[in-house]
């Protein structure tokens, strides 16, 4: 599927201002990605080339400050989510990169994690609804919050959480609290299943959910290793860790 990179400061593609990139697989090239398009904020959508066709992709015209993340919905849908202040921004897209009423959301995460964070990751589940991870540098007060789909925002987890990834299928949510060293495993409701990695992913940093084989992939920058854990079997083992 199409791939997505967000540059927060100068580089990507262009190279001039904060973008997300879109690339997609080339016709009969295994493993190989072209360059399509750039995402810009509302108002703008997916351009191929902004620049010859009079548009200028600034602030000013709704284009992102610094873009953090990006999270693709079951159907195609883009999500962006920006760092603004101390507001976060989640910009929605269409399959084509087309802009969707009612983008961007913007969500108060100081609110919720004080006021020296910053958000370091964005997932999307199924029914729409959002989740945000914010990191608190000097307070220790990170957490993750959800954004369902009517925009109501309430905390699903506290401090320590420091990465969010979602099973779109399920709506099962797995959040790393790198402090502790352990993952924690929420179902749809945010009821707390499980938790799993005790002590093995301590430092560890962010997360990804497999659909397609049901693991939990944990990048570990102080260990420079991936931790890969059996979601589907209770308790989540460790089935492997590789050095990156």
């Amino acid at each position: 599927g199409d791939i997505y990179i967000a540059s927060d400061t100068e580089g990507g593609v262009n190279e001039e201002r904060p973008v997300v990139d879109k690339f997609a697989p080339k016709a009969g090239k295994e493993n190989e990605y072209e360059y399509v398009c750039e995402l810009v904020g509302a108002g703008g959508g997916c351009h191929k080339e902004a620049e010859k066709e009079g548009f200028t992709p600034t602030t000013a015209f709704g284009g992102f400050e610094a873009p953090i993340g990006v999270a693709v919905g079951t159907t195609g849908e883009v999500y962006v989510e920006d760092f603004q202040f101390f507001e976060a921004k989640v910009y929605e897209f269409g399959p084509e990169g087309e802009d969707v009423a009612g983008s961007p959301l913007s969500v108060a995460l100081y609110e919720y994690a004080g006021e020296a964070y910053i958000p370091v990751g964005i997932a999307v589940d199924q029914a729409g609804d959002i989740y945000l991870a914010a990191d608190n540098l000097s307070l220790g007060g990170e957490a993750v919050v959800e954004i369902n789909a009517e925009g109501k925002v309430s905390v699903l987890a506290g401090a320590g959480s420091s990465a969010v990834a979602v099973d779109p299928a399920s709506g099962e949510v797995f959040v790393l609290d790198s402090a502790a060293g352990y993952v924690t495993r929420y179902d749809s409701t945010g009821k707390e299943v499980e938790q799993f990695g005790e002590a093995e992913v301590r430092g560890a940093n962010r997360i990804a959910y497999s659909a397609k084989n049901n693991d939990v992939y944990v990048t570990d920058e102080g260990k420079d290793e991936i931790h890969v854990f059996a979601a589907a079997v209770a308790g989540g083992p460790e089935v492997s860790c590789t050095a990156s």
